[in-house]
């Protein structure tokens, strides 16, 4: 009985509709929106280029943005500026801008994008660290300025403050870059972040969620979470250790984070490892050549302080450190010389992001600081490849306690977590979380998981391009809230509603009455 009435139904549907006053209250006034723009929020230590510059040719193929554009889907990429790009600005200090792709790679007149110098220092040292071993007077001195010459300035691009970027986020909404300009005509974006872009995203939400007007709450339709460290980073405290502006001794090795971090690879393996986390693929053999670097102060320092044969760094073991104080402070000493070096070449130390919002004991203050806005559905993917430098407690512990994720005792490494870890970021999904868990890559590290256009992209489609819906009413509408798109549809009236959702018709009863929002 129950299908039959259905099928009687639809077969008078046609004649019942025409009878009556029909509206139809579109999705979007202009076929033109009817698929939202996307944001690209960069990560940690990055400038945001690459969503529209190849790293290898500077050229827009092959890239994130090149993907969309084909979709027919406009792109923007969100970068930061502060006066002199200082790192620790707040957000009334800094801002943020919208650029497009072709902005970003210099193709517009009177654009400028805050891009970090091109072709910048690790290219710089690619083409001149033979230099550094150059016997002749004043030849390591000029490389080094020329390395410091190259430098990158603007680090509240890189590495600014979470809460500042939110704010910025919000703030450049509303500017000629946001919704009073190239959003114009749209009621909402989409977001993809990377890395650390996570956390000045998640932030942003926050803040949009505290609006009174709902409008606000709810300008980011969907976000994509690529790799997001939500509980933080070891490698975040590493580099903590590493970067400290005391001198370095041997007791770095003894803590419990490094230690957590480091496991049973040798020394020289977690240098090179860690290094390759930051160094962009096509500069992969600046790692080895920083290593070389490292390999030859470490034997000078070594011989310095009476260690005759110095061993190989690839032969050095935790153990070996805190059991050898001698050994210990020598390493230390020759870290704390080559770091120097390093930092120019891959951007560290990369405060303040570090050490206000990556080590796990800040990260877990911002899982508690900011509330989830509901208005915005998440989603979160995440790489497993790569060289498992990070330990973390269980993902079921870890979300029914925080805590647990900035505790370096008792820390595990699991077999699908080689990246920068899928357990700091999944914290938010599962059964009482709001984030909605789209897929781990077995074979992508950290920065592969957003830049692997062949295996990522098609879960981006599947998930912020979704078919338009109309809505066909017969009868009185009345606004219940203009403001906020809300209409309600009866019982003030007899009259039957007819919702068309791509080819499907539902029936609702003159009796009910329904809450409609249009987006």
């Amino acid at each position: 009985m129950k299908y039959l009435i259905h099928s009687i139904f639809l077969i008078l549907l046609p004649f019942v509709i025409c009878a009556q006053n029909i509206f139809t209250i579109p999705a979007v006034e202009d076929p033109a929106f009817e698929q939202l723009p996307v944001i690209y929020v960069h990560g940690f230590n990055d400038d945001g280029r690459y969503w529209a510059m190849h790293p290898e040719t500077g050229q827009s193929a092959f890239t994130p943005s090149h993907y969309w554009q084909n979709l027919g889907i406009n792109t923007y990429v969100a970068q930061w500026w502060a006066t002199q790009g200082f790192p620790y600005a707040n957000a009334d200090l800094g801002w943020a801008r919208l650029f497009t792709p072709a902005e970003i790679r210099g193709n517009v007149t009177g654009v400028t994008p805050y891009n970090s110098p091109h072709p910048g220092p690790t290219q710089y040292f690619k083409d001149n660290w033979l230099q550094f071993f150059n016997p002749l007077p004043g030849a390591r001195a000029i490389f080094l300025m020329g390395l410091y010459n190259n430098r990158i300035e603007n680090n509240y691009n890189r590495n600014g403050m979470v809460e500042a970027h939110a704010q910025n986020l919000v703030d450049v909404l509303h500017t000629t870059d946001g919704f009073g300009g190239k959003l114009a005509g749209h009621r909402q974006v989409n977001i993809i972040t990377h890395s650390a872009g996570g956390l000045d995203t998640r932030a942003m939400l926050s803040i949009l969620n505290k609006s009174e007007d709902q409008r606000e709450r709810e300008r980011v339709a969907n976000v994509i979470y690529t790799a997001p460290p939500f509980g933080g980073s070891n490698m975040a405290e590493v580099a903590r250790l590493i970067w400290q502006p005391t001198t370095l001794d041997g007791s770095m090795f003894s803590d419990p984070w490094f230690q957590a971090a480091i496991g049973d690879k040798s020394i020289g393996e977690f240098l090179s490892f860690a290094l390759k986390t930051y160094v962009p693929e096509p500069f992969g053999e600046v790692v080895d050549q920083l290593l070389q670097i490292q390999v030859v102060i470490f034997i000078s320092v070594a011989t310095l302080e009476g260690i005759i044969a110095p061993p190989s760094l690839y032969d050095i073991k935790v153990g070996d450190l805190t059991s050898n104080p001698l050994l210990a402070n020598a390493l230390a000493r020759a870290i704390q010389d080559w770091r120097n070096i390093a930092s120019y070449v891959v951007g560290f130390p990369g405060d303040p992001k570090v050490w206000e919002d990556l080590i796990p004991e800040k990260a877990v203050e911002h899982l508690n600081r900011w509330e989830p806005n509901l208005n915005t559905k998440q989603f979160v993917t995440w790489g497993e490849g790569g060289a498992q430098i990070n330990a973390t407690p269980d993902l079921e512990t870890a979300r029914q306690d925080f805590s647990t994720l900035a505790n370096p005792n008792g820390l595990q490494r699991f077999d699908d977590d080689h990246a920068v870890s899928n357990v700091s970021a999944r914290v938010f999904t599962g059964e009482n979380g709001y984030m909605t868990e789209l897929n781990g890559y077995a074979d992508l590290d950290h920065g592969e998981v957003v830049l692997s256009i062949g295996e990522v992209a098609n879960d981006w489609a599947r998930t912020l391009l979704t078919p338009v819906t109309d809505m066909i009413v017969s009868g009185a509408i009345k606004h219940a809230n203009e403001a906020n798109r809300y209409f309600i549809v009866g019982p003030f009236s007899s009259i039957s509603v007819y919702l068309r959702i791509a080819f499907v018709y539902r029936y609702l009863s003159p009796e009910l009455y329904c809450h409609c929002r249009f987006y």
